[in-house]
């Protein structure tokens, strides 16, 4: 089972009311759907999970299968949102199932999860302003974009002190919907450290959950970089 009844059996409260039932079944099975019944056949069937004796479809995949169902942005907005924020979905996660199943009629799905991936991405920006202020340090170059040697774009750098030599990288790998997010924060790293920069990780979730301890390590990477401060 996927879909809104899928949905509602993982207590999903946005789930909508469907008159038929969404099952996934192999490719290679030809059962046909029924005024009750919806069969979708997947050449990838996911691993079910069961809730209440059934058979259902992983979190993930029963929010876009559901979504790609729906015309509304404001509704898509809403069930990606709750499984994002309330059911511990990751973005990455649900743009995994969008481009593996390559389905028509995509498009607002995708549009959605880059929405709410730059709400989080500027949630961090402020929290991260907030926690440099709060550490009494200098306010870095914000946003400071990044490429490799060739010039290929590695993304953007959160901070650089250039003249301490010091750059702050804040990921939010859970949040971001490009899957290959984490290898290419690596990357970017690597290539901020060939540069003769002190480069200080910090994932996104600990600017709220422990930013006293943020603040601590931003001032020991600024006094290591920086010791005549």
């Amino acid at each position: 089972m996927t879909g809104d009844d899928a949905l509602a059996l993982h207590g999903v409260r946005t789930a909508l009311p469907r008159e038929r039932v969404h099952l996934l079944v192999p490719s290679k099975c030809f059962v046909r759907s029924s005024a009750s019944v919806f069969v979708e056949r997947t050449p990838i069937p996911p691993r079910p999970v069961l809730r209440d004796g059934l058979l259902t479809a992983p979190l993930a995949r029963a929010a876009v299968d559901a979504a790609r169902r729906i015309n509304s942005r404001a509704l898509v907005t809403a069930l990606f949102a709750e499984v994002v924020f309330h059911k511990g979905v990751r973005l990455d996660e649900l743009n995994t199932e969008l481009v593996m199943g390559k389905w028509r009629g995509t498009t607002l799905c995708q549009e959605v999860l880059h929405d709410i991936g730059a709400r989080i991405r500027s949630g961090v920006s402020s929290l991260a302003r907030d926690l440099v202020l709060r550490a009494g340090l200098p306010p870095p170059r914000w946003n400071v974009p990044v490429d490799d040697a060739q010039g290929n774009p590695l993304g953007t750098v959160t901070g650089t002190w250039d003249d301490a030599k010091l750059a702050w990288d804040v990921h939010a790998f859970d949040f971001d919907p490009a899957p290959a997010s984490y290898p290419t924060a690596l990357k970017r790293g690597s290539r901020l450290a060939a540069t003769g920069l002190l480069v200080l990780h910090t994932p996104a979730t600990q600017l709220r959950s422990n930013p006293e301890g943020v603040i601590d390590e931003l001032t020991a990477a600024f006094a290591q970089s920086c010791p005549g401060t």
